[in-house]
């Protein structure tokens, strides 16, 4: 069964969902909702269609600048 996002959360909801929806797997968090036709975990988040490790990203240290790369490992 595949979880949706709900809709209209406060920031602190979205992140309380966001990792709600993660499970840890060999000290890494592992998305497991909804993915891009690549693999990749993919959500809205204020607003856009964005990328869940740069969602975690943001949520755990802000807000990203233009010129940082996020690792995938």
């Amino acid at each position: 069964m595949r979880a949706y996002r709900p809709k209209n959360l406060t920031e602190d909801a979205f992140a309380e969902w966001f990792w709600s929806m993660t499970r840890e797997k060999d000290g890494h968090r592992v998305w497991t909702g909804g993915k891009h036709n690549q693999g990749y975990g993919k959500t809205t988040f204020r607003g856009r269609s964005m990328f869940c490790h740069r969602i975690a990203f943001i949520l755990t240290n802000g807000a990203l600048r233009e010129a940082v790369n996020v690792v995938l490992q």
